[in-house]
């Protein structure tokens, strides 16, 4: 594939995510219109339709970095948390009226997502942004084994959280997990196990900050990142 042809399908499969964020955050928002009237739960945390904000915030900036810098990784992050926000953001919403006794089908498999939906997102915005920023390289190779192990974790508390029995999400307490498994103490100590290894690589992400701060410099990859250089037109 020559580079043309490479920037071609960037910039069109940019296109396309910020197209399908858009679409997904717009269901959302037709959702929670719709089944505005429809209480809270009590363990509901946060503004309602505050995901949908997080949708149009990440992928706004990572449709503008990924159509003006398709091969830096910064843009996509932005632009995969931007779609992650979306889905939750609709699934909420259409879990919340299906809880409420509206007849939608799939109510309790859509409102599944809810319980580890979050969990990409935190791991995009707090590890993945952090190591590669700005430049979009680690700061030295040494950095490799805490985004492996990010990845890693991640998965782990996801399917930690997916596979937990009962209906006792905070976010849509009403409904039952259809891929709950038994005995309920498996998923949940591999979920605590996940998301403390995440934790952990959350602060080695931020960590990763203050080390390119003190070096004063950008890392060995930032010549070859696609970000112009200062001063440049």
């Amino acid at each position: 594939m020559t580079d043309v042809s490479a920037m071609r399908w960037a910039h069109r499969s940019a296109w396309l995510l910020s197209v399908v964020t858009l679409v997904v955050a717009a269901v959302g928002l037709a959702l929670l219109v719709w089944d505005w009237r429809v209480p809270l739960p009590r363990g509901f945390f946060g503004i309602r339709g505050f995901t949908g904000l997080y949708a149009a915030g990440f992928g706004g900036v990572g449709a503008l970095l990924t159509w003006r810098r398709p091969g830096h990784p910064v843009g996509w992050i932005f632009a995969a948390a931007g779609l992650v926000a979306a889905v939750d953001f609709a699934t909420f919403e259409y879990g919340l009226a299906a809880s409420a006794g509206h007849s939608l089908p799939g109510g309790a498999y859509l409102g599944w997502v809810q319980l580890w939906i979050w969990v990409p997102f935190i791991t995009l915005i707090t590890i993945y942004l952090f190591l590669l920023f700005p430049d979009g390289h680690l700061p030295s190779p040494r950095w490799w084994p805490a985004g492996w192990l990010a990845g890693m974790f991640a998965v782990i508390a996801t399917a930690g959280l997916a596979f937990s029995p009962g209906s006792d999400r905070p976010n849509l307490p009403v409904l039952d997990n259809p891929f709950g498994v038994a005995p309920a103490a498996v998923p949940f100590d591999v979920a605590v196990a996940g998301l403390t290894g995440l934790l952990g690589c959350a602060v080695l992400a931020a960590w990763s900050l203050v080390v390119r701060s003190r070096r004063g410099e950008p890392s060995s990859g930032s010549r070859s990142s696609g970000w112009p250089a200062p001063g440049a037109c």
